[in-house]
């Protein structure tokens, strides 16, 4: 299972957390388009961090 990220500028970081607030994985300085392998995890709503110089933007996915 798959989650392909597609940015238009480059990112410091990309994190990964579940809805509990538990940081799953870390991606420092992703690609612009990047394969993020969700396999074992759980069924679930799940959190992506983007951080940029300072700045940070969150977005929302749901693993069936």
């Amino acid at each position: 299972d798959w989650l392909r990220v597609t940015t238009a500028v480059p990112f410091d970081a990309l994190r990964l957390y579940d809805t509990q607030g538990r940081l799953l994985r870390v991606w420092n300085r992703p690609e612009l388009q990047e394969n993020i392998s969700v396999y074992g995890l759980a069924n679930g709503l799940y959190l992506l961090r983007f951080e940029k110089d300072g700045a940070a933007w969150t977005t929302r996915f749901v693993k069936q």
